[in-house]
């Protein structure tokens, strides 16, 4: 969308969360609606939020009293993972998991709930382009020779 046609779908609101909803439920992505109305995107997540449009997911913690797990690193960096963990992120015959690094050290993604972050990113900061990301994620299975390494 064009500067106009952003200026005619916000013009008939005075305020600007009213002209954020409406122009997120026209279909504007939140960096964009940011960028026309100049304001943060944090202050057009938070309207977007309270106005329900937003689902904020909160990550997934562990058990309370889960056992602490004490894990040998190799010379070469490599970390053997339990079997138990690995029934868990259903990797037995090999695969692929995800890791984010958090103040409190590494959390372990499995590969489903990873592609499900995405794609609930991809529709909530760039919805034009959420169904690309689908497409792509469909082409290319978890541990397909494509996938890079990393």
């Amino acid at each position: 969308m064009d500067r106009d046609e952003l200026e005619r779908i916000a013009a008939p609101h005075n305020s600007k969360a009213a002209k954020v909803r409406t122009l997120n439920e026209a279909g504007v992505s939140t960096t964009d609606i940011s960028a026309f109305l100049g304001i943060s995107y944090q202050h057009t997540y938070n309207v977007l939020l309270r106005a329900g449009r937003i689902v904020r997911t909160e990550p997934k913690v562990g058990k309370a009293g889960a056992p602490l797990l004490s894990l040998a690193v190799g010379a070469d960096g490599i970390v053997t993972l339990p079997d138990e963990i690995l029934r868990s992120f259903n990797v037995t015959g090999g695969g692929r998991i995800f890791c984010r690094q958090t103040p409190q050290g590494l959390l372990l993604i499995p590969h489903d709930e990873a592609v499900a972050e995405l794609r609930r990113l991809a529709a909530e900061r760039m919805p034009e382009h959420a169904s690309l990301l689908d497409a792509l994620l469909g082409t290319q299975p978890s541990g397909s020779p494509d996938e890079p390494d990393g």
